[in-house]
Formats: structure tokens, sequence, C-alpha cells
């Protein structure tokens, strides 16, 4: 094991450790890790003063059914909280924050086969038996080709918010988070082809032989992007790494030509396909998920009723996970801009009433979105 990945794991048992003092081991069934700390495919770079480390610690936290999840899982975010703001151990600072999400033991068995999802297999077990693991969703041949699509949505979610950052950390990390974001579009087009695989070795070879759903110059952007992920230190030397302008506008590209390929863009209207992503005109079950939402935040049935007047015709989770993308896409203009920004307009109310209302809009989109999990 190296260094990079040493401290990468000694930090993810500090973590779980954390967690599991604040919340007692009664409760909790499983602790694993997922993602790079997993992998062990660390995306870090070496300053000469520290190194960088960009990946984040994906933890899962299971807990037994009907034992009190959301009680746990505010008391959960709280030890995250708290854990994260340490983040320089000297020779090492963690860039991205911890991701860690609560959930109860038959939600695992229930996850949608997603490319994190269906990977879990090979997650590192820090806490607990590995039999909840198991349980996980493991073919990725059942991934659905519009997985595609959520996907990109989620990555631009994050990376609106890593763009808002100006110190020369958070350039470099922005950086790395564009070749991060055009290596993830590859993926989604794999998702879309039906042709993802949990081996790294598999998709390099599909993505080599991938077919026409973008521009052959993008697809020559994709490839690139994963070679470089193997070796930020030297695509930093050589200043190859993407502009975070362009691979947004590639992840835009690529979300329409697979809403396309995959039928979920009627006759090829993009802009009515992403506000039906967002479920607009479904008011009734609109309303009952935003009720749910400020459920989980300690707001009682009747202020949430009252909160929900006049807020907007949209699926709230489907919308914080689309405002990014329908935010870029409603840049240039036109007339169909204006049904794009009424997306974004929705999501300033939502998270406010909500509230998350301090920092951007892109941060209060990311810290709600988080306190869901």
């Amino acid at each position: 094991m190296n260094s990079t990945l040493s401290t990468v794991a000694a930090r993810a048992d500090s973590l779980a450790q954390a967690i599991l003092g604040a919340v007692g081991a009664d409760d909790i069934v499983s602790i694993f890790a997922g993602g790079s700390a997993a992998s062990g495919d660390i995306a870090a770079y070496d300053t000469g003063e520290r190194i960088e480390i960009y990946s984040d610690i994906d933890l899962y936290v299971v807990v037994r059914d009907g034992c009190g999840e959301d009680t746990i899982r505010d008391r959960v975010m709280d030890v995250v909280a708290a854990f994260d703001d340490v983040r320089d151990s000297g020779r090492a600072l963690f860039v991205a924050p911890s991701d860690v999400g609560v959930y109860a033991e038959s939600d695992i068995v229930a996850l949608v086969p997603r490319p994190g999802t269906v990977c879990l297999h090979g997650a590192r077990v820090l806490f607990g038996g590995e039999d909840v693991v198991r349980a996980a969703p493991n073919d990725a041949s059942s991934i659905e080709p519009y997985e595609a699509l959520y996907l990109i949505e989620n990555r631009m979610t994050e990376m609106a918010v890593v763009d808002e950052r100006r110190d020369a950390v958070g350039k470099r990390y922005a950086a790395y988070y564009a070749l991060k974001l055009c290596a993830d579009v590859g993926i989604a087009l794999l998702v879309a082809d039906r042709r993802f695989s949990c081996s790294p070795e598999e998709r390099k070879e599909a993505l080599a032989s991938a077919g026409s759903i973008v521009a052959p110059e993008d697809m020559s952007t994709i490839v690139s992007a994963h070679a470089a992920r193997r070796d930020l230190q030297s695509a930093f030397a050589a200043g190859s790494m993407p502009d975070v302008a362009s691979a947004k506008s590639l992840a835009l590209s690529a979300w329409i030509a697979i809403a396309r390929h995959t039928e979920v863009a009627e006759s090829g209207n993009w802009i009515d396909a992403m506000e039906r992503r967002c479920r607009k005109g479904k008011a009734a079950d609109n309303l009952r998920e935003f009720v749910a939402l400020r459920s989980r935040q300690g707001h009682g049935k009747l202020s949430s009723f009252r909160m929900a007047v006049g807020l907007g015709g949209y699926s709230p989770v489907s919308a914080l996970r689309m405002s990014a993308l329908a935010r870029l896409a409603s840049v240039g203009g036109g007339e169909n801009a204006r049904r794009l920004e009424e997306i974004d307009e929705f999501v300033g109310r939502l998270t406010r009433r909500c509230g998350f209302g301090d920092g951007t809009l892109s941060e209060r989109v990311m810290n709600m979105n988080r306190s869901l999990r």
C-alpha cells in the first residue's frame, strides 16, 4: 500500500471510529468505504510542500431497520461536519469534504443499480460484517441506460461548487474536477450503451471502441481524461488539464446526446426532457415530496404545507439535481432559456424554505443534497 493510499485509509478508519464513538455500535450493522478509498485509485498531487488529496472519503453507515434512522443520520452528520473542520494532517491536505450516507439495512438491498452501487462488492469494511455489502446490487448489466443522465447531473452539481473556489488549492481542485467530469462523462456513455464494467481495464477497452453517441473530438477528450487521471502529477506538470468551461460544455453536450440516445428526449427536444426530469406539473407528488423533505429537517407537516404555497410545480429532489445543468444550458439565452431559469429560481426558493439559506446557490444545493443521504 503506497503512502497516499495509507493516509486515505487511516482517515477513513478515523472517521468510522468517530461515528461509532458518537452513535454507539448497538444500532450500526456495518460501516464500509466505497469509491477510491476502497479501490485504491486515489487522486492526489504533490506540490512539493505537501500532497493535496482530491479523492473524498466515501462512507456508508448502515443501521438496523426501525432504530430511528433519521435521528442517527443527524448525529452522524454532526460528527462528519466536526471531522471535516480539520483536513490538514501536515504532509497531506484533504481537499474534498467527506461524503457519508446513512442507510437502513433494507435500503442497501433496494439500492438502484448505478455505477457507484454495483461496484460496492469491492468496498472496504471498516466495522461489522460483509453480509450487507454482498446484499447490494452487483450486476453492471442491470444498470438502466438513463442512469447515465443521473451521473452527469450529479457531477455537474458538484462541479458548480468546486468552480467557485478562487484560492490556489481551489483552482487546482477545480482543474482536477474538470478532468474527473470529462472522465465520468465517459462512464456515462458506457452506461448509456450498456457497456459499463467495474473493471478499469474493461472500461478502458470499451471506451476505445465506443460508439458515436458524442462527436469524435469529444470522445478524444474523454479518453485523454481517463489517461490523465492515472497520472495527475504528469498531467499538471504538462499543463494538459482541461479547463472548467470546456468540461462543463462537454458534459452538457453529452447529456443532450444521451437523452436523445436513450429516448428520454422525445423527438429530440432536450429542454422538454429537462423539465420532465424535474416532474414539472406533478403538483400533488411534488407537494408530498417537499413536505417529506422538510420533515427530515425537523419541521412539522402543517408549517410545511404553508411553506409549499407558491413554491412551484417541480420535484424538489430532481430539481436540486438538475439545477446546475439547467443553469449552464440557459446561459446561451434564446426563447427557451426562461424555461430553464425557472428551475434555478425554484431551487433558490426551495433551499431557503428548507433552512439552507447560507452561501451561494450552488453551496446551498450541495448542502441540502448531502443532508438527504
